[in-house]
């Protein structure tokens, strides 16, 4: 009986580690292939910085350009929004409070026809803000458009400029909730 328990048994313990290599085998190409769909996704939604390109043999490496104090090396200067944009959203703003007679036709000076359009449906009286107290600050930017928030007697008002028609022109205002 033992003539015939002795093949089993060889087969058995010769299956199991066929099956436990094939199962070791799958399992590291699975986790390679997680591994580098990970790293394609990473690269393709913008999580990681692209590969560099290649070098042509013999260059050398670009040299490193050093941060700017206290920033870390990854840190890029942002671009400083135009100088007209930022004088453009506070020219608009200060006619924007304003009030004055015909304040809607001084204000459209510095608005796009679509803001102009919705300044003609405005009452003054609907404008608690009456001067500006002081200078703009950048709040963001992207090519052709800055968001700024200029300081008036009322709150911060956000203004959108943006570059239409050759200059720079208000594209939208609001005050700011500084609470309830």
């Amino acid at each position: 009986m033992l003539d015939y328990l002795r093949p089993a048994l060889e087969w058995l313990l010769w299956s199991r580690k066929r099956v436990f290599l094939l199962s070791a085998t799958v399992l590291a190409v699975l986790i390679v292939a997680g591994q580098a769909i990970a790293m394609t996704a990473r690269h393709n939604c913008g999580g990681g910085p692209p590969p560099p390109p290649p070098r042509p043999p013999g260059a050398s490496a670009p040299a490193a350009r050093p941060a700017p104090q206290g920033q870390p090396a990854s840190a890029r200067p942002a671009r400083p929004a135009p100088a007209a944009a930022v004088s453009a959203g506070e020219d608009f703003t200060a006619a924007w409070a304003g009030h004055a007679a015909g304040w809607p036709a001084a204000a459209d000076r510095y608005a796009t026809p679509r803001l102009a359009a919705q300044l003609a449906r405005t009452s003054p009286v609907m404008l608690p803000a009456t001067r500006v107290t002081g200078p703009a600050r950048v709040t963001g930017q992207a090519p052709g458009t800055v968001h700024l928030s200029v300081p008036t007697d009322a709150g911060p008002a956000l203004v959108t400029v943006r570059f239409a028609g050759g200059r720079w022109l208000a594209d939208s205002v609001m005050l700011a909730r500084t609470g309830d």
